[in-house]
């Protein structure tokens, strides 16, 4: 296993990482309401978005048996796959639909920066999910 593709899977282990936060942050901002009324609607949010934590939990046991990446690959690619379609149908809704998608603050960029934020996020997502298609042992020649 190359260092390249140890530096790539701890890369998208980041990503995974920040990316579950940052859905999560927005999740609140927009359904704090909820959250002031019911505390334990915070517990709603996660039990929903906990989904999105297994990419990273995928790439965890990677970084830690580099060997176990060709059973570990296909569940990966699913976890990617998974992810992606959530998120990739929120981004068109919040730009489709109308009023605000977050409540008014002075940092939160109007509806459709918010959309174009989440599209520019599932490309990432998709962009891992090429390399994860990506073969990347070289075939033996004889």
């Amino acid at each position: 296993m190359g260092k390249r593709t140890l530096l790539l899977a701890a890369v998208q282990f980041l990503w995974e990482l920040a990316r579950f936060l940052g859905l999560f942050a927005l999740a609140l901002l927009r359904f704090r309401g909820a959250a002031v009324e019911d505390p334990a609607a915070v517990l709603w949010l996660l039990a929903l978005g906990s989904a999105q934590l297994l990419a990273p939990a995928l790439l965890a046991l990677f970084l830690y048996n580099p060997d176990g990446r060709a059973t570990l690959l296909p569940f990966l690619r699913l976890a990617k796959i998974l992810q992606v379609f959530p998120v990739l149908l929120l981004s068109f809704a919040l730009a489709l639909r109308p009023g605000p998608a977050l409540p008014s603050l002075q940092f939160v960029p109007p509806r459709l920066a918010l959309s174009a934020a989440l599209l520019a996020a599932t490309l990432v997502d998709l962009l891992f999910l090429l390399l994860l298609t990506l073969r990347s042992e070289k075939p033996a020649t004889s």
